[in-house]
């Protein structure tokens, strides 16, 4: 069901399109008040009927990425600044690295990703090494269903084990000699108790759709991503084009 950046955004909008749609039809209908198996009915139901209809989707997802690529983002300081809040003080992102350091690394990451299983050791050589860098991590899963639950997982480990063994866990699937696949979350999955799986369904998902819209007001498209100092990396960078960037945000230069 999701395809990216773009269709997992486009499939928002037609679920709230379609609701609203029975809502009219069916006055009756309270969509809060749905359960978890009549929401999964109906998800199940606008998965069928793309399906079914793939030019559609084809349609929506060729308009919304054309539309985004005539569009020129405002400078990375204003995007960065009307967004202050949602990058440094959310209560879901991983915070590694020096907790008073004087430079902050913000990472968007797809732990499905072969580019940010590569930036994992370049990151983290470069944190470790100056020694006076936070590092936040935001959970970016764009490359399909096992990234949104890998994503999941992972907030869930943090929030109901800490810090460390987050790290310990995205250090495995990090560097692991294949990307995290069903293999590596089935025995994760079978450790949690009733609370786990709660955290799941409501943090998990609330910390990954935080995340999506958090790109899009940045103008991230793909992974991975950082934000250093007021610049906004897209794309892969190198060791020292990494350091370079830290050593401007020091300096004030950037």
């Amino acid at each position: 069901m999701f395809m990216g950046y773009a269709v997992t955004r486009i499939w928002r909008v037609l679920w709230l399109i379609g609701a609203c749609a029975l809502a009219s039809a069916a006055p009756a209908l309270d969509l809060d008040r749905l359960s978890v198996g009549e929401r999964a009915k109906l998800d199940a139901e606008f998965e069928r009927f793309l399906r079914d209809h793939p030019d559609l989707l084809l349609d929506l997802v060729s308009e919304a990425l054309e539309a985004r690529q005539n569009v020129v983002p405002p400078p990375d300081p204003d995007l960065i600044e009307a967004n202050r809040a949602a990058i440094y003080d959310d209560d879901y992102s991983w915070r590694g690295g020096n907790p008073a350091g004087d430079v902050v690394i913000v990472e968007f990451s797809d732990y499905r990703c072969p580019y940010c299983r590569q930036m994992y050791d370049i990151v983290r050589e470069v944190v470790e090494e100056d020694g006076q860098i936070l590092h936040i991590v935001k959970e970016f899963p764009i490359l399909g269903e096992i990234s949104v639950l890998a994503a999941a997982v992972a907030v869930t480990i943090r929030m109901t084990e800490g810090e460390d063994a987050y790290a310990a866990l995205r250090k495995d699937w990090m560097t692991a000699d294949q990307a995290v696949g069903q293999t590596a979350l089935e025995p994760v999955l079978e450790q949690f108790d009733e609370r786990a799986h709660r955290v799941i369904e409501q943090d998990g998902q609330r910390a990954i759709m935080s995340t999506i819209e958090l790109a899009e007001a940045l103008y991230i498209n793909g992974t991975p991503a950082f934000i250093v100092g007021d610049r906004i990396l897209r794309g892969i960078v190198s060791t020292d084009e990494l350091k370079e960037h830290v050593l401007a945000s020091r300096e004030g230069t950037r």
